[in-house]
């Protein structure tokens, strides 16, 4: 009845029991039950192809929960690989604009001192000038002082 639909379909059905006084009576008609020993065969062969059929779908699930398992660790360690590489990437990218700031200092001093040493090479100029007037300045007196 009822609680036989809720067992196991993979089971062997009870077998009902056999009329001793006809051995070839379930084979013969089709009354009683409607199963006769080919029926029974066919549903334990099929009984057993399903089981088979289970039993390699079982496997398979098996397989795919274990690569599905690989796959999860292998998301975890590239996520932390990630997480890594992003941080070398902010590090490096600190590191570069620190280096761009430094580079900006050196630059605006190389400006001021070539500024200077212009203005420097400006007044070597004059003094060297100033000194050439003086020599001129000077030996003139001598000249001066030796013709008297």
């Amino acid at each position: 009845g009822a609680s036989g639909a809720l067992a196991d379909p993979f089971t062997a059905p009870p077998t009902p029991p056999t009329d001793d006084s006809r051995p070839d009576s379930r084979e013969e008609s089709g009354s009683g039950s409607g199963l006769t020993v080919a029926s029974l065969k066919h549903l334990r062969r099929q009984r057993d192809k399903l089981s088979d059929e289970k039993a390699k779908v079982a496997s398979e699930l098996a397989a795919l929960q274990e690569k599905f398992a690989q796959q999860r660790e292998r998301v975890s360690v590239l996520e932390c690989q990630l997480h890594e590489a992003l941080l070398g990437q902010a590090s490096l990218r600190e590191e570069v604009r620190q280096a761009q700031a430094a580079e900006s200092g050196q630059r605006q001093r190389a400006i001021a001192a070539e500024s200077k040493f212009g203005g420097f090479q400006d007044s070597l100029s004059r003094s060297e000038a100033e000194v050439a007037r003086l020599r001129e300045a000077l030996d003139a007196q001598v000249a001066a002082t030796q013709a008297s």
